[in-house]
């Protein structure tokens, strides 16, 4: 028994108009969000700065700059609307998600059908951790669409081999290395896997694949000496977690689940059914798409395996979020796949698989809202409290924290290479030096006082703080005011 084409489209279109609704949330969603991660503050900051600033600063990150540069324009063109900051940044992060929508209504349907579409566009939205990164002013979304859009046109790159095929997804490609470099590593495999698809098929093809990585590549110099600098810089400053065989797990299963080991050993369990259920529906069917499916797994497989092995034999670079990018593909994988089970029992219970994934991803979705740092927070909305910034670091991130707070910097001649004078000319705060944190917090005993530290917090002993937050490095430090007491009154005994 076959299932017809239109009982596809019908659940296709339920779950593109839940994917419709979803964006609908996505874009109200900002306007009423505080920060929910602490690489947000990072964000706030750089885009202040000129844009060769920007480059200058993003050099000495970890990631490249293309993100900061987008949102640097958009909240040019969003505040003059009267979006504050904060949420215009958030918006810029949904716009990836508007144009899933767009290229799922459009391409996807019209090559595969609504059931494709629909399930893809929904399963973006509520599947792993991609709901949170679409309302988190970072450039995991921006991320995802280059590298989904650069996928989606291979695939047109294997099949028509034109001009336009190849300018696209060569653009693409270009687009997502410059947004993080966790999508420059699936697409390294799939250059990989396209020179020995054209090897096999199409002696044409190879010459305009060498041209496409010999253009990506000359697109990419101006930015080789700073990710050389990032590359030896990460390997001597660890922040990261070491692998163990939970991360490796978790990783190969985020793509459906948000880091759980149990959750993740399901959405495993249900990819290989439904490979293995695909494969036996197309066993005669085409070897090109089955090629280019294997690729999309291949994409995400490889890049866990790549940022496993530098983290074994170099330093620690594996993060779950890191994986949202070619977690994407996978989704577009699966669509596809399901889409081509034809037989009605088979195709059913496929497809109750995924929706068992979608409502734990539902789940995980609506956890996602209450995931806000209460820590920064609480801070920020303190009217009464004051900060130290103790180091160039912790400048970079926080210089933005907030207007209501009372911001102060340890004594700094630069900020990540930029001069202290340009930094005083963009943000409101005051120079303090480390022996004036006693007097500061004796003068100001009613008010919260924090020291914001990286990796320095032993410098702090003439009064006793508590520490409040600790993560990759930062701590925030509070300092206890019944410590304080005035020098005049302190009694020392010889």
């Amino acid at each position: 028994m076959q299932f017809n084409e239109d009982k596809k489209n019908t659940f296709g279109m339920i779950l593109f108009v839940l994917s419709i609704i979803l964006c609908g949330y996505m874009l109200f969603s900002p306007l009423t969000q505080q920060v929910m991660h602490i690489d947000e503050f990072f964000t706030m900051t750089v885009v202040n700065f000129p844009v060769g600033e920007i480059l200058h600063i993003a050099s000495g990150d970890y990631n490249p700059p293309l993100y900061y540069l987008i949102s640097k324009l958009a909240v040019k063109l969003l505040t003059p609307y009267g979006i504050d900051f904060l949420p215009a940044l958030k918006l810029v992060s949904v716009i990836p998600y508007l144009l899933i929508l767009a290229v799922s209504a459009t391409k996807l349907r019209s090559e595969y059908g609504w059931l494709t579409a629909g399930l893809f566009a929904f399963s973006i939205g509520v599947m792993s951790e991609f709901f949170k990164y679409f309302i988190t002013a970072r450039m995991y979304s921006w991320a995802l669409i280059f590298l989904v859009l650069a996928f989606i046109y291979l695939k047109d790159v294997m099949s028509k081999d034109d001009l336009k095929s190849w300018a696209l997804f060569t653009l693409f490609a270009i687009l997502g290395a410059y947004t993080h470099y966790y999508a420059a590593i699936p697409l390294a495999f799939i250059y990989v896997a396209l020179l020995y698809y054209f090897k096999r098929f199409s002696d044409n093809g190879i010459k305009h694949a060498a041209i496409s990585i010999v253009v990506a590549i000359v697109f990419y110099l101006p930015w080789i000496t700073s990710l050389i600098h990032q590359i030896k810089a990460i390997a001597v400053s660890p922040w990261i977690a070491p692998v163990n065989s939970d991360l490796i797990i978790s990783s190969l299963g985020y793509f459906a689940s948000n880091g759980e080991v149990a959750m993740s050993i399901l959405a495993i369990i249900v990819l290989i059914i439904i490979g293995a259920l695909y494969y036996k529906s197309s066993n005669n069917g085409d070897e090109n798409e089955r090629f280019y499916l294997l690729t999309g797994i291949g994409a995400f497989i490889a890049t866990i395996l790549i940022g496993a092995i530098f983290s074994l034999f170099v330093n620690p670079i594996l993060l779950l979020k890191f994986l949202i990018p070619s977690a994407a593909i996978m989704w577009l994988v699966i669509s596809i796949m399901l889409n081509r089970i034809e037989n009605t029992r088979l195709f059913l219970f496929s497809f109750a698989l995924i929706a068992l994934l979608l409502v734990s991803g539902i789940g995980n979705m609506l956890a996602a809202e209450s995931d806000i740092n209460g820590t920064f927070d609480n801070i920020v909305k303190d009217d009464s409290s004051i900060v130290v910034l103790t180091n160039p670091k912790s400048m970079i991130y926080f210089l933005n924290l907030d207007n209501r707070t009372d911001l102060y910097c340890i004594n700094q001649s630069y900020v990540y290479g930029e001069n202290i004078n340009l930094t005083h000319e963009i943000f409101d705060f005051k120079e303090i030096s480390q022996d004036e944190i006693r007097s500061l917090a004796l003068n100001n005993t009613d008010k919260d006082i924090y020291l914001f530290t990286w990796a320095d917090s032993n410098q702090y002993g003439n009064f006793t703080t508590d520490s409040v937050f600790k993560e990759n490095g930062l701590e925030i430090l509070k300092i206890n005011t019944t410590s304080l007491i005035p020098y005049e009154e302190e009694y020392y005994y010889y």
